[in-house]
Order: structure tokens, then sequence, then C-alpha cells
């Protein structure tokens, strides 16, 4: 029964597990570059994306998805759909930054954590139904 239940929710669980590190990567990253090395909010807000999108990459092709494609041009595609599936996620969190930390003037961190929390739902979609899709 609880092999049944893993088997069913397998990828949600490990997707949810991976998009909770991906988060804390992001939030450390921004952290770090906002903080410690004074970037401005969005220039610490892209950086930490590009460090983000490396880890989910790696986490979300091998553990959540099993992505099993080997060629090339099949793992170039793969790339180029996932990164542009994470571009349009950073818009998003951009836009939610720009509203709410740049224009009134709320606190970037906890707006950090709710656009990511809406990413991670955006994520989760475009991967499964785009990116990593079973043939």
């Amino acid at each position: 029964m609880i092999r049944d239940i893993w088997k069913k929710y397998k990828m949600i669980v490990l997707y949810g597990i991976f998009g909770v590190l991906t988060t804390i990567v992001n939030l450390s990253a921004y952290y770090m570059c906002t903080r410690i090395l004074l970037f401005p909010v969005m220039a610490g807000s892209l950086t930490a994306w590009f460090v983000g999108v490396v880890f989910a990459y790696i986490t979300n092709r091998v553990y959540v998805f099993e992505s099993k494609k080997t060629g090339r041009n099949e793992v170039i595609k793969e790339i180029v759909s996932f990164v542009t599936c994470r571009i349009l996620s950073e818009g998003l969190e951009l836009a939610i930054l720009f509203v709410f930390v740049a224009s009134l003037h709320c606190d970037d961190l906890v707006w950090k954590v709710v656009s990511n929390i809406v990413v991670i739902v955006f994520n989760y979609v475009a991967s499964k139904i785009v990116v990593f899709r079973k043939k």
C-alpha cells in the first residue's frame, strides 16, 4: 500500500523536495548577492535565478522526471525548453518584485519568498507538460 502511494505521488513529492531545495539555493544566492555583495534587487534576483536554474535542471532531470534522453540533440532541446520555461517564470517573478518591492516598497525578502511559491507551481506544470513529458 505504501509502495502504491509512493508510486502515485513520487514525482510530486520529489518535485516538492527539490523545489524547496531550489528555493533555498535561490534565496541563499539572492541574500549573498544583495546583502553581502550589495547588488541591486533586480541584479541579485537574476543572479540567484541563474544559480537556481542550474540546480533545478540537474535535480529535475535526474531525480524528479528521470529523463532518459541521451542524444546530444535531445538533451540540448530539453535544456533549451527548460531554460525557456524558466525565463518565463523569472519574468513572472520579476514582475511580482517590481510591483511589490520597486513600486510599493514592500519587504523584498517577503516578496521574494511569495514569488518563489508562485514560480514553483508554474515550473512544475511547465516541466511536466513541456520539458520532461513522456512520449
